[in-house]
C-alpha cells in the first residue's frame, strides 16, 4: 500500500503547520446551538487551487482566493448527524482563514485532498 505520508511533511515540497477549527451544532426546532468548537494543528501541503479543480457554490464565485489542502488530517465540508450537524471546517493559515468546501478523504492511504475558500472579515459563522 502506497504511503504518502512522506511527502506530506517534506518542507521541500511546501509541507506547514496549519490550524483546523471544527464547530459542532445542534438543532431543536428553529433554534441552531453550539455543542462544541475544537482546534487542532495539522501538517500538510497548502498550495493555490487549480481553476479546474474550483466548482463554486452558490454564492461563491471562481474569482475567489482558493487554496488546494494535501494532509493526513481528514477534513470536513460539513456533515449532518440528524439533529447534530458540523459546519465545514475552517483552516488558519499565513495570516488568513479558509472554509473548506470539499474534501475527499481516502483513509487507506491516510491522506486527504481539500478545497478551501478565503472567508472574508465580515462572514459570519455557516449557520
Amino acid at each position: 500500500m502506497t504511503d504518502i505520508n512522506s511527502m506530506l511533511f517534506d518542507p521541500e515540497l511546501g509541507s506547514v503547520s496549519f490550524t483546523v477549527e471544527r464547530t459542532v451544532y445542534k438543532r431543536n426546532r428553529a433554534e441552531t446551538t453550539l455543542i462544541s468548537q475544537a482546534t487542532t494543528t495539522a501538517i500538510g501541503v497548502i498550495h493555490p487551487a487549480a481553476v479546474e479543480e474550483i466548482q463554486p457554490k452558490p454564492g461563491e464565485d471562481i474569482h475567489e482566493e482558493y487554496i488546494a489542502v494535501y494532509t493526513n488530517y481528514t477534513l470536513s465540508a460539513g456533515e449532518s448527524f440528524g439533529r447534530s450537524f458540523t459546519a465545514p471546517d475552517r483552516i488558519r493559515w499565513n495570516g488568513n482563514t479558509y472554509r473548506v468546501t470539499k474534501a475527499r478523504n481516502w483513509p487507506q492511504f491516510h491522506y486527504c485532498q481539500a478545497l478551501a475558500i478565503l472567508v472574508h472579515e465580515t462572514e459570519t459563522s455557516a449557520v
